[in-house]
């Protein structure tokens, strides 16, 4: 999608939105810096967006929905946005 889309898209939810705010965009942005940061560092690297990963293999009847995932070098890193402030995120790393 080019910038204008985006801009015109933007503009409107921030217009039409009652629960936007500027820390809500002041915090996503840090989340978008992070995964941009993130998937620079490799080479290559698949990047999948607002993906489902299904956890019943470790846990059962588990799964989520993750806002960035991305898969290189033999490597998944997911990073999740989550805005619920002071709700603690059970973080899992598995190898």
């Amino acid at each position: 999608m080019s910038t204008r889309p985006i801009n015109s898209k933007l503009k409107k939810f921030k217009a039409e939105c009652s629960y936007y705010d500027q820390s809500m965009e002041d915090y996503v942005s840090v989340d978008y810096d992070l995964a941009e940061e993130r998937a620079n560092h490799y080479d290559k690297a698949l990047i999948e967006l607002e993906q489902r990963l299904d956890f019943s293999q470790w846990v059962p009847e588990r799964f989520g929905t993750r806002d960035v995932v991305i898969l290189a070098d033999n490597i998944i890193e997911i990073i999740y946005l989550e805005y619920a402030r002071g709700a603690p995120v059970e973080v899992c790393w598995i190898e």
